[in-house]
């Protein structure tokens, strides 16, 4: 055992030795070097050298204390072949820069919207790399500036090393001085027109800039004034463009060809006025033509708008006579009788019953022939689409025989249609197959692509499944799935038919592609906001299985923000192989101060004028709060003479406690007319402190914390209580409840389809802070939905809302009922009621009850409906119309109105806004009142 123990102590001892001898031989050869030379460096990198490799300052340096700092600054900065050379008794580093473009800078006045700009002339951090990229971008800037005006214009494209050595693309841009229109010619007519003719485009150009748009106006400007007087025949040519010396100036020269003035009559027209025929069919106001038979043009104008509404025995000639300087163009019509459809018959080799083959021709056909409109191509049409969707259903051989029309005996003018119809027989499937599913079995395919137990081909279904199957891939990260004989373009087709269609083989061929996991996030364009509140939005994060639904999700969400205009989700290896993928998130920002201001008047109590002024900052700091603040006033000079206004302030915090709850601050102080027949005002100051939560991008939650208001009440003037009987009183109402919204709507300011909910419950009490009102709870909710109809140019709005308050604890104080109870009256209500007609109020039963001090202590109710069928007038005016009705009640126990329900109906006219369409409509009252107006108009922005 001890010889054991010396024999190691004896190995050890000896390894000792040698390791000492290695050491002290490798010390013999040991280099030292000089100090570095950084002065031709940047003294940014510099500082950062000496941060985070303090030990390039030292004096001597050893190899492996020279390799350690080679090492640190190829992990710092983007070098290649990056070496150290020796000088002068200094070393140098020295290397290849490799550094990237990481921003691309546009420099120009503030003439220029520098956003239009990007968009015009973008240039992508990977092309900034390329010259011809570069050179092909400024070509996009040159010719953007001189549509501007700027003929001068120069720009010079070079690099900036930043401190980090990465590179900004820098366009500069010079404008130069803009080029105005200094004259504008006609050359062609006769001198009387062409004098008028420079007369009435002269304002529409000279003194303005030299611009595409302003040339296309001019252009616009010219047709209308040739068309209008008759020149139909004479083209309008682009300008010919002379400059000055200094491209300061520039002259127009319009050379026309003088061709024959025409006038154009219209005889024969009983179903449509001839000013609708020669302005919305014919457009003669904006016609030009350059055809020489402008007859037969006209002609055949009308014919085909005669025939495409059902008046299929429309004949027209036409002749032309010389009348002084100009040509009548006669247009002798026989509109004849439109030929209606009194029967239809589906006949031949049918399965089904014949109602089943009639609802599928019609709701197949067009408009005429659902309106029993006989015109014969569109009922071929209908006959052909029925045949195909019978083809689609599996019947493959299904075919259309003819269809014949048979004048009907009892009544002219009228024909019964028979359609005959061979369905044959229904392709059986005898097989599905999947060929490369390496991630799916068969069975579970089948199962996705609900396809399990059929046995009749239909190819509705079968579209329908492999929309289903692509879907399923994507939902497991397989974005870019493929089937690759869908369309039919492979040597291997989707279905194969045996000879006589009756058996079918499906084979379905996949490229399945990989299944996609976020291997890291790179957000590109937000220079304002933060990193963390773009992550925080998304739907997803690194190492996550990556599909549509969270990308679409993640838009979405980042789209709610009101942070940026536009926002692109795309994986940087797209089509490859690579599983874990650079994701990214490219934006566009907003600008996050928002300023408005307004002012305007309405016809509330005949005149009332309104003004508003506001301000926000909706991403402070990068993060997302928001600070707001609003003021509003409103007079009326001619009932009321009384100054209303409201000031609001308010906070958001959108990432409470790192997480999507959203919190808000909001306080308001108001004083506002409360009733107008009493002549009541009310002062109100009002804090909320509530949460937000967005649980899906259709439904979002929001809870009022604590929501407590001081209310004083008083007579507008000393006079007014003692006149109208009532008395002032102050009280407060503290509460706190969630509201639910449940959004669908395709678009929020101007829905077409879709619908909206929104339910909300109230608890006030004592114990939180209500003075002088009893506690009580209030619910109420509402859900609008919108149904697009003949393809989706009439829309359907429908709202249903209503609502429940009654008192949890009574104390004798009882609940104002202009505060917490329900009032119908208006246009966001029922129109047709001025604002001083609101109802229930003190005109109705039970003076003595419904005074302005009322006060609720029994349970309450309201009913609301609101229908409206909205329809283009001039869709290219975006101006559109409506037909509406609105009713609802109120129900308050204990008090009996002699008629609870009223309602009203009426029209309206919209047109179209950025912000919303404004509206302008006019409601009758169903059930008038002696005291009431017969109705009232409404102007607003918005709809329900």
């Amino acid at each position: 055992m001890n010889l054991r123990r010396n024999l190691i102590f004896f190995l050890i001892f000896i390894f000792s030795l040698l390791q000492l001898v290695s050491t002290a031989l490798w010390a013999e050869d040991l280099k030292t070097y000089p100090d570095f030379n950084l002065q031709d460096w940047p003294a940014q990198i510099i500082k950062n050298f000496e941060q985070k490799i303090p030990e390039i300052r030292n004096k001597k340096f050893s190899e492996i204390e020279i390799n350690y700092i080679l090492k640190k600054v190829n992990s710092l900065y983007p070098f290649e072949n990056l070496k150290i050379l020796q000088k002068n008794n200094h070393l140098y580093l020295v290397g290849l820069q490799t550094s990237h473009v990481t921003t691309v800078v546009y420099n120009v006045s503030s003439n220029v919207n520098i956003d239009e700009l990007k968009t015009t002339a973008p240039i992508s951090l990977v092309d900034a790399e390329s010259e011809v990229k570069i050179s092909q971008v400024e070509e996009k800037i040159n010719s953007y500036l001189k549509n501007q005006g700027y003929r001068n214009s120069k720009v010079i494209s070079n690099y900036q090393t930043n401190e980090n050595l990465s590179r900004t693309l820098v366009f500069q841009i010079e404008l130069g001085a803009k080029t105005i229109i200094s004259q504008i010619s006609v050359n062609g007519l006769n001198s009387r027109d062409q004098k008028e003719l420079e007369s009435s485009i002269y304002w529409y150009g000279v003194g303005d800039v030299l611009s595409d748009d302003k040339i296309k106006i001019i252009t616009q400007q010219l047709r209308l004034f040739l068309s209008q007087r008759g020149f139909y025949l004479v083209a309008t040519p682009p300008p010919q463009i002379y400059f000055n010396t200094t491209d300061t100036e520039a002259r127009l020269v319009f050379k026309l060809q003088n061709r024959s003035k025409y006038f154009v009559e219209i005889l024969g027209a009983k179903n449509y006025s001839n000013l609708f025929l020669t302005s919305e069919i014919l457009k003669l106001d904006s016609y030009s033509s350059s055809e020489n038979n402008f007859g037969a043009e006209l002609s055949e104008k009308l014919r085909s708008f005669y025939l495409d509404k059902g008046f299929s025995r429309f004949e027209i000639t036409y002749y032309e006579r010389k009348d002084n300087d100009r040509i009548v163009l006669t247009l002798n019509m026989e509109e004849g009788s439109k030929t209606l459809i009194q029967n239809f018959y589906v006949i031949g080799q049918l399965s089904r019953p014949e109602k089943y083959y009639l609802d599928q021709f019609v709701n197949l056909s067009s408009q005429k022939i659902q309106d029993n409109i006989w015109f014969r191509p569109d009922a071929e049409q209908a006959g052909k689409n029925l045949v195909t969707s019978l083809q689609n259903e599996g019947f493959i051989s299904a075919k259309l025989d003819r269809i014949e029309a048979s004048v009907y005996s009892a009544k002219r003018n009228r024909i019964d249609v028979s359609v005959s119809i061979e369905e044959g027989l229904q392709t059986q499937i005898e097989n599905i197959e999947f060929k490369n599913n390496n991630y799916f079995s068969k069975k579970t395919l089948l199962e996705k692509m609900n396809l399990n137990d059929i046995k009749k081909l239909n190819l509705t279904d079968l579209e329908n499944g492999l929309l289903k199957l692509k879907l399923f891939y994507a939902e497991n990260g397989f974005i870019e799935i493929q089937i690759l004989n869908e369309k039919q373009k492979t040597s291997e087709n989707l279905i194969t038919y045996s000879p006589d269609l009756t058996k079918a083989q499906i084979l379905i061929d996949l490229r399945e592609g990989t299944q996609v996991s976020v291997g890291s996030i790179v957000l590109d364009g937000n220079k304002l906001s933060q990193d963390k509140l773009i992550l925080t939005e998304l739907d997803f994060k690194q190492g996550d299985i990556l599909t549509p639904q969270k990308i679409d999700e993640s838009i979405s969400r980042l789209q709610k923000t009101g942070h940026f205009t536009s926002i692109q989700i795309y994986t940087l290896e797209r089509d490859s192989s690579v599983k874990e993928r650079t994701v990214v998130v490219k934006l566009n920002e907003r600008k996050p101060i928002l300023l408005t201001a307004g002012i305007g008047a309405t016809n509330e109590n005949e005149r009332t004028f309104h003004a508003y002024l506001g301000a926000a900052h909706r991403n402070l700091g990068g993060w997302g709060r928001g600070v707001s603040l609003r003021g509003e006033t409103s007079y009326n000079d001619v009932f009321l003479k009384f100054i209303e206004y409201k000031v609001s302030a308010g906070y958001l915090e959108p990432y409470l406690f790192d997480t999507r709850t959203r919190f808000r601050l909001n306080y308001t102080t108001q004083v506002s007319v409360s009733d107008v027949i009493l002549r009541k005002q009310t002062i109100s100051n009002s804090a909320v402190w509530a949460v937000e939560q967005d649980f899906t991008s259709h439904i979002t939650g929001l809870w009022d914390i604590y929501n407590i208001t001081n209310y004083v009440e008083k007579g507008m003037t000393v006079d007014d209580e003692r006149i109208n009987g009532y008395s002032g009183q102050d009280f407060e109402i503290a509460l706190t409840g969630p509201t639910l919204d449940i959004d669908y709507r395709d678009q929020v300011l101007n829905p077409q389809k879709g619908s909206f909910s929104r339910f909300t419950l109230e608890y006030a009490s004592a114990a939180l802070g209500s003075h002088k009102v009893d506690d009580f709870i209030r619910a109420t909710g509402q859900t609008t939905w919108y149904l697009p109809l003949n393809d989706n140019k009439i829309v359907w709005a429908n709202s249903v809302r209503g609502g429940y308050a009654a008192l949890t604890e009574a104390a004798n104080f009882g609940v104002p009922f202009d505060k917490k109870g329900f009032i119908l009256g208006g246009r966001s209500t029922i129109r047709g009621f001025e604002s001083n007609e609101f109802f229930p109020n003190s005109s109705d039963k039970n003076p003595e009850k419904l005074t302005a001090n009322y006060k609720f202590t029994t349970p309450i109710s309201y009913q609301l409906i609101k229908s409206e069928l909205r329809f283009p007038l001039f869709a290219k005016h975006d101006i559109s119309a409506a037909v509406f009705y609105d009713g609802g009640q109120i129900l308050i126990d204990g008090v009996n109105f002699t008629d609870s329900y009223r309602d009203a109906i009426g029209i309206g006219f919209r047109y179209a806004t950025p912000v919303g369409p404004l509206n302008l409509e006019y409601a009758q009252k169903l059930d008038k009142k002696p005291y009431e107006s017969e109705g009232a108009f409404h102007l607003s922005v918005g709809v329900f």
